[in-house]
């Protein structure tokens, strides 16, 4: 077993970027006797960590990131100890590149400012959900009434919609999530407008996106845990009826008129700043 000794210590594998931040790769970090990649004990990664802390900071870093995976939380005393704080929890994914090298793991990402004047970004603060509005060549637009509202708000009907995944663009998001809520297949065809809300899910702020979708199915089958009820309605009698949400109905008058911003992709290769493509998708007016 490797000496928690300071003439013993060793540098943390990491990786700089340009912000000169400095991000600890514990991946392939075992004690030299094992070839099986077992992790070092609490004691020399202490010894470790110290060390590399006073060589970072020595080059100038300015902010060092500690991914410590959940099978190795016993490291987290040692970094704590050591002046980290807690950041985040990344669900299941490498925080290096993004990429799910984790086997599902969690991963407690904790930070420690080597220069007192660094800017150390905070986590995600929104939430972002998607609502279909899907308009069949009947002129009728897909509506549904959840679960919870059929007792309290039985004529409370909404567009179907839900959660963007990590990682998933948004028009899969809500062509996804129409088809699970209701059965019908739909075509995304742009975004009609957004409502942006505050102390919502965690005390987080909350992006809730309404698109323009054509339906390319019609059969409706209710999503058993969250949908109580999938209805097409004529659209004068949505417009109409006295408990749809007033943003829903200029929503839907919006769509209908056409007023919506389609969605483009770019795709950037080739950036010396970055080590791999970057794909990105913007709104542009029709």
């Amino acid at each position: 077993m490797k000496e928690a000794a300071a003439d013993a210590a060793s540098v943390l594998p990491a990786m700089i970027n340009r912000y000169q931040g400095c991000w600890v790769d514990l991946r392939d970090y075992h004690q030299p006797e094992h070839s099986d990649a077992v992790f070092m004990d609490t004691a020399a990664f202490t010894v470790d960590l110290n060390y590399s802390l006073s060589i970072w900071q020595a080059q100038g870093i300015k902010v060092v990131w500690l991914p410590i995976p959940q099978s190795r939380a016993d490291l987290v005393a040692s970094a704590t100890n050591l002046g980290f704080e807690f950041h985040h929890v990344a669900a299941g994914e490498n925080t290096l590149t993004g990429e799910n090298t984790l086997a599902g793991e969690n991963t407690l990402v904790l930070t420690k400012r080597l220069l007192s004047q660094a800017t150390i970004p905070p986590f995600a603060n929104h939430t972002v959900g998607t609502g279909g509005i899907v308009i069949n060549s009947h002129r009728q637009v897909l509506t549904v009434v959840e679960k919870h509202d059929m007792l309290t708000r039985p004529g409370h009907f909404k567009f179907p919609g839900g959660g963007v995944d990590r990682q998933e663009n948004l028009a899969a998001a809500v062509v996804r999530e129409v088809k699970e809520e209701t059965g019908v297949i739909a075509r995304f065809h742009g975004i009609v407008g957004f409502l942006h809300s505050h102390g919502r899910q965690f005390g987080n702020s909350d992006l809730y996106l309404l698109c323009h979708l054509t339906a390319e199915s019609e059969a409706v089958t209710p999503c058993p845990n969250e949908i109580g009820q999938v209805q097409w309605m004529d659209i004068d009698d949505y417009l109409d009826c006295n408990t749809v949400l007033p943003f829903n109905k200029a929503m839907l008058q919006a769509a209908l008129a056409g007023n919506y911003f389609t969605l483009n992709t770019v795709q950037l290769s080739g950036n010396e700043r970055v080590s791999f493509d970057e794909v990105y998708q913007f709104c542009s007016a029709k």
